[in-house]
């Protein structure tokens, strides 16, 4: 039975929303299962999807910060420049972004990126501790820790269509 079940078709996929504080969660799971986040490593009853992306949504914060900040400072010595401050959020428009103040912000959800992307976009990030702009200058310096940063930039920008819809719920499925 196992055997045949196992080449049948699977049922389409079902559309589930919980609606709390005035946000929609919205998450695709398969029919007539719990949907389940591989952070948590554990399925939920589908009634409570919000509290799964909340709790998905933690954890990825808290991973990208046993991760992704050594990580950052590991590149940053690389490239000769450390950020002040590190911050870790879960961001529907930027990968990463940097400030005059030295803080560099990254997006948790990179822990889902191969990690050539991740190399480049911190390295990226941390070129504009030197050069707070996209000058000719600054593309050079990127260049010299990155020679194929073009290829890079173009994969990272596609990226994004990749990306689990539980961990941003508002999306909608190209």
């Amino acid at each position: 039975n196992k055997d045949k079940d196992k080449d049948r078709p699977r049922p389409h996929a079902r559309v589930t929303a919980a609606r709390r504080q005035s946000r929609t969660a919205v998450s695709l799971f398969p029919a007539a299962r719990s949907p389940r986040c591989p952070l948590l490593g554990r399925a939920v009853p589908p009634a409570d999807a919000f509290s799964v992306r909340r709790r998905c949504a933690s954890r990825a914060r808290s991973l990208a910060r046993n991760h992704l900040r050594p990580w950052l400072f590991r590149v940053g010595e690389v490239v000769g420049e450390l950020p002040e401050r590190v911050q870790l959020r879960l961001q529907r428009t930027r990968w990463g972004s940097c400030s005059a103040q030295r803080t560099v912000s990254l997006n948790a959800a990179l822990l889902l990126l191969p990690p050539e992307l991740v190399r480049y976009l911190m390295v990226h990030e941390l070129c504009h501790l030197r050069w707070l702009d996209h000058s000719r200058r600054y593309w050079r310096l990127v260049e010299r820790f990155e020679p194929d940063f073009r290829a890079l930039d173009r994969r990272l920008t596609e990226a994004w269509m990749e990306l689990p819809l539980w961990l941003f719920p508002g999306r909608k499925s190209p």
